[in-house]
């Protein structure tokens, strides 16, 4: 690297630097608050299984397309899947200590964003993408159900202007 290239890295290092004890400072505070049950936990914890889900989908896109046709196809098998799924995630994620749950999901998406994401990570994303994508297509192929009721009853019994 040129003298000239590592000097216009040199603002953003310096900034870096500059508010790295701020943004230690606020985690340390954080990590302080959601140690207790409460609120804060509940969030933080709310905030992991989302960084998880979006992680999943980024790694593993074709997995999440694959989930959402298979609920445009067959919903209620894939609806009574997702919860099956949903169930056991849940149950095991829901047996982890609050600092457990902090360091596994901390150490699996800082690996997975640093290196190429390994065997587990890789079928664990895969699995949770096409459950995430599953459920959203369930989720859309119903409110277009909902949509098509309400369109035919407003076809049936017409509002008149007023």
């Amino acid at each position: 690297m040129s003298i000239e290239a590592s000097s216009s890295f040199g603002g953003y290092v310096d900034s870096a630097m500059q508010i790295a004890p701020y943004v230690a400072e606020k985690t340390a505070n954080l990590y302080e608050k959601a140690s207790h049950p409460g609120e804060t936990q509940k969030s933080v914890q709310a905030g992991i299984r989302s960084m998880i889900g979006i992680a999943s989908i980024y790694f593993s896109p074709g997995a999440a397309v694959v989930g959402a046709l298979a609920a445009s196809y067959k919903p209620d098998a894939v609806t009574s899947g997702c919860q099956f799924a949903e169930g056991a995630i849940t149950g095991f994620w829901n047996k982890l200590p609050f600092r457990v749950k902090l360091l596994l999901s901390a150490g699996g998406i800082t690996t997975v964003a640093i290196y190429d994401p390994t065997t587990i990570f890789k079928g664990l994303s895969i699995l949770f993408a096409g459950k995430l994508g599953a459920e959203l297509g369930v989720r859309n192929f119903r409110k277009e159900n909902v949509a098509a009721e309400v369109k035919k009853i407003e076809e049936q019994h017409p509002v008149e202007d007023l």
